[in-house]
């Protein structure tokens, strides 16, 4: 039987934590009748704890994390095809306090605008933002319009839709944003189409074990100090 050669899906994840993100395209790449391997030119976290995390999840890229988004040299980084950018959402949050996203604002949700050097200099086939509901607010929408303004004047058409994972068979109401660009060559090209929904058939009761080792349950120690670190910290609050 002849070997079938795999065509690989280069991608790069920025404000990558555990890297959900290549787990999702691994996974659905797996899923898929097409056949594809998956390759991670490179990732970004500059939470030490984070990048621990992220080593034991896929040691095979533990060499290839670039930690400061602000300080990567593109012109050195690999060719890839896909560009993952979760950026912090704290300060674009409904639960934060909603300082958001402006360019050099100095905010952590205004990290995203560091992309853009990724996307001058590499210009790859997609990228891929996903992020809170916050992003849509009226304080922020217009810092959002610049920012589809500006991957639009790389040669971009962007796509945006609020998904709930709900909607996708995951018990979990979770509405977040993605924003898809897709970098246009020719009209041809000028095609996207959202994922269709799933029904829901899992609970989540129906995920929880009924006996759990002692080991994941806090003595009474823990749970004591704990208080008494928090009562401490809410002490210093005027």
């Amino acid at each position: 039987m002849d070997t079938i050669k795999l065509n690989t899906i280069k991608i790069f994840t920025l404000f990558s934590g555990y890297d959900s993100q290549l787990m999702g395209i691994i996974n659905a790449v797996k899923n898929s009748k097409k056949h594809f391997d998956v390759e991670l030119v490179g990732w970004s976290d500059n939470d030490p704890d984070v990048q621990r995390i992220h080593n034991l999840t896929f040691p095979e890229y533990a060499d290839r994390c670039y930690p400061d988004v602000t300080t990567i040299e593109w012109k050195q980084v690999p060719f890839f095809d896909v560009l993952f950018y979760s950026s912090p959402c704290q300060s674009a949050s409904r639960s934060g306090r909603r300082e958001g996203f402006e360019k050099d604002s100095g905010t952590k949700s205004s990290l995203v605008w560091a992309v853009e050097k990724a996307i001058a200099c590499k210009r790859p086939k997609w990228l891929v933002l996903e992020n809170v509901e916050g992003y849509l607010d009226p304080q922020n929408e217009k810092t959002l319009i610049k920012w589809a303004r500006t991957i639009a004047s790389y040669g971009y058409v962007s796509f945006f839709k609020v998904l709930n994972s709900a909607d996708f068979g995951i018990p979990q109401n979770r509405s977040r944003i993605f924003m898809i660009s897709m970098r246009i060559d020719n009209e041809k090209d000028f095609t996207f189409q959202w994922p269709n929904t799933k029904k829901l058939t899992v609970k989540p009761e129906g995920l929880l074990e009924d006996k759990v080792d002692d080991k994941y349950y806090l003595s009474v120690e823990m749970v004591n100090t704990y208080i008494d670190l928090l009562r401490n910290a809410s002490d210093g609050y005027t």
